[in-house]
């Protein structure tokens, strides 16, 4: 049995021997015999192998890669998450595409409806029909196309939530109950950047080679160093078997017995020994752990010239991220300025038509210009919630801002 300690690097060996022996040796006063044998073994390192071996340095260097494995956990689950939501938010803009799209036919309904009336009475042309005609079917035709992107919206969010082709969600209709947020605050790039450098899976995976390069230099430097060992053994030995009736010579009484008298003789420690020794081991040149040595150190600056890489990518990444939110944000107080004052144009050209001081075209345009206007705001609502979603991939905020908890793993 061995047994290595962590502190100090001292190493104990325990081991015990039973040995059952018949001979036809004329000279043994004991035939058979029965020897037993039991050290214990203590060696000591002083110089090399003192702070760092290879199995501290193989335990540690493994604990650092289990960090590691769950900082790439983290990343993949960041980024599940963060395609969920830009396809969810695709799914809700089409949604309100199609709903919009919708309302619009329906006006061309109601005016189709008002020109037929009219043409009845003898107000209107009947040439007048065939210009609602006209706009009814281009809008049946712009709401088919809101309703084939819905279509598509929903498959792409279903190839990211549903596990195969099998699966019973391809055949239900997924219907969200988020509708996107928006907050008129502007993005805050300072602590923004602040909290991508403190949580980016990708920089702390760096960290932590970084640190496992440190354990190998380490241990390269301490290989290096003479190898001074201290070593004592301490040893009892018990001996015990039957008389040999054969001999001359009379086997002494404590010999005289069966095994449970051969323990009893190693357990009196009447035949202890005990050693004290030093090994020493100077090495000439050592030129292998110098090379090892060496090695890391290279790799020392390629790990700092990684991470500096790596530090500036995630400030391109979180500044692009930031700019893409206020971006989306400045569009949605400029799409609801549009919006309304597309409404108003409606309202006002309405009233207008109806006292007979404006035509079915102008009118159009005016309900036309209204849901593009509709469509620019949930457009721009659309990217804001996509682009808060990518901000916080970027700051690696995505797991606590979805209530999600990833255990960190025991070691």
């Amino acid at each position: 049995m061995t047994k290595s300690f962590e502190l100090g690097g001292g190493t104990y060996t325990l081991s015990f021997a039973n040995q059952h022996t018949n001979t036809n040796n004329s000279f043994s006063v004991i035939n058979p015999f029965y020897s037993s044998n039991l050290s214990l073994t203590f060696t000591q390192p002083l110089l090399r192998n003192r702070s760092i071996d290879n199995n501290r340095r193989q335990i540690r260097i493994q604990r650092k890669r289990l960090e590691q494995s769950d900082a790439d956990f983290r990343l993949r689950t960041i980024q599940i998450i963060t395609q969920v939501q830009q396809a969810y938010w695709e799914l809700v803009f089409a949604l309100r595409d199609q709903q919009n799209q919708l309302e619009n036919l329906n006006l061309s309904r109601e005016n189709l409806r008002r020109v037929e009336a009219q043409i009845a009475v003898g107000t209107q042309a009947p040439l007048a029909r065939a210009e609602v005609q006209t706009e009814l079917a281009n809008r049946e035709s712009t709401l088919l196309l809101a309703v084939q992107t819905v279509s598509i919206a929903e498959n792409n969010l279903k190839q990211l939530i549903a596990k195969d082709a099998t699966d019973p969600e391809w055949s239900a209709q997924i219907t969200p109950t988020d509708t996107p947020k928006f907050d008129a605050s502007p993005v805050n790039l300072n602590e923004a950047l602040k909290e991508a450098r403190a949580n980016r899976p990708e920089l702390r995976r760096l960290r932590l080679q970084t640190e496992i390069n440190h354990i190998d230099l380490q241990y390269f430097t301490n290989q290096m160093r003479p190898q001074i060992d201290l070593q004592s053994t301490f040893a009892t030995t018990g001996l015990a078997g039957s008389p040999c009736l054969t001999c001359q010579a009379v086997a002494p009484t404590f010999l005289q017995g069966s095994y449970s008298k051969t323990l009893s003789n190693l357990f009196s420690f009447d035949t202890r020994n005990i050693s004290v020794g030093v090994a020493i081991q100077i090495p000439l040149r050592n030129t292998t752990a110098k090379a090892n040595f060496a090695g890391a150190r290279i790799q020392e600056e390629q790990l700092d010239a990684s991470i500096r890489s790596q530090d500036q990518f995630i400030e391109v990444d979180v500044r692009n991220a930031a700019q893409a939110v206020e971006t989306s944000r400045r569009r949605v107080l400029a799409a609801r300025e549009a919006r309304q004052n597309a409404e108003m144009q409606l309202e006002g050209e309405q009233r207008l038509y109806q006292v007979g001081r404006s035509t079915t075209f102008l009118l159009f345009q005016r309900e036309n210009a209204l849901t593009n206007a509709r469509n620019a705001e949930l457009r721009a609502e659309t990217d804001y919630n996509k682009a808060i979603a990518d901000l916080q991939r970027a700051t690696s905020t995505t797991l606590r801002a979805n209530s999600i908890v990833v255990d960190t793993p025991a070691q």
